[in-house]
């Protein structure tokens, strides 16, 4: 462990810098509480796992579906963009956006 003394948050607190300098090869793990922090991205998780499980639901479910679609507003097809682009969907065919 390297005493707080040490070493100092920089930029914003973005950055770490070390008094003595970083050595090449090694590994350096920082580890913090946050306070006050935000959550966010719940929503996609959220959407993801939902469309999960009506896929995958269980034989007499209220709700169960081969395929999941997704109609709404110019945001709703950014989201979808953005579950495609970053891996949180699988595709398995390809998809067209449409944006209003």
């Amino acid at each position: 462990m390297i005493p707080r003394g040490d070493w100092q948050l920089v930029s914003n607190a973005s950055a770490v810098s070390l008094k003595s300098g970083f050595e090449a090869g090694k590994t350096y793990e920082l580890a913090y509480e946050a306070k006050n922090g935000a959550v966010a991205g719940v929503g996609f998780a959220a959407l993801r796992d939902l469309a999960a499980y009506v896929k995958h639901a269980p034989s007499g479910a209220v709700v169960t579906a081969h395929n999941a679609y997704v109609y709404g507003s110019r945001r709703m097809a950014g989201c979808c963009a953005i579950f495609f682009t970053r891996g949180s969907m699988p595709m398995r065919r390809a998809a067209r956006l449409s944006m209003p």
